[in-house]
């Protein structure tokens, strides 16, 4: 049978379940190892709460604010720093994307687009994300079903 060490303080405290705190005293009732470390925690509360409390030196918050005050302090990246690497991000990545010219009417748009981004994605791997964002904004389900219904030809 496992011991419940890890559940002992917690009896202690009164924080099981009732289900759980029947559990503990069932095994409390059986096992004789687990009766002695509950006594244990038992004594270290009941010295914990015979020490006296003791009010802190006067002179103890001015030292600690004194210390938090000469502790060196970590840089930070003023805002608009961090405003121009982004805005330096976008724009290098507005530069990668190109932009896809509209369809020829004699093809069903959806299906060149999609052949559009798939020529686009395996010249450009990092475009996956992209390419499954557009897929799943753009293309009306209707026309992949079509597509995928239909034969094709080898």
């Amino acid at each position: 049978m496992p011991h419940l060490t890890d559940q002992l303080s917690a009896y202690l405290d009164g924080t099981l379940t009732p289900e759980e705190a029947a559990a503990v005293a069932s095994h409390l009732a059986e096992c004789a190892e687990c009766r002695g470390t509950l006594d244990d925690l038992q004594a270290v509360r009941n010295l914990l709460r015979a020490v006296p409390d003791r009010a802190p030196h006067p002179s103890l918050l001015p030292r600690t604010l004194a210390r938090v005050g000469a502790a060196p302090h970590r840089k930070v990246a003023p805002r608009w720093m961090i405003a121009a690497a982004g805005a330096a991000v976008g724009l290098a990545l507005l530069l990668q994307v190109r932009l896809l010219p509209t369809p020829h009417t004699d093809r069903a748009a959806g299906i060149w687009y999609f052949q559009q981004h798939a020529v686009f994605a395996a010249a450009h791997p990092m475009t996956d994300v992209a390419l499954a964002s557009y897929l799943s904004s753009v293309l009306p389900y209707e026309v992949l079903r079509e597509w995928s219904a239909t034969p094709q030809n080898p």
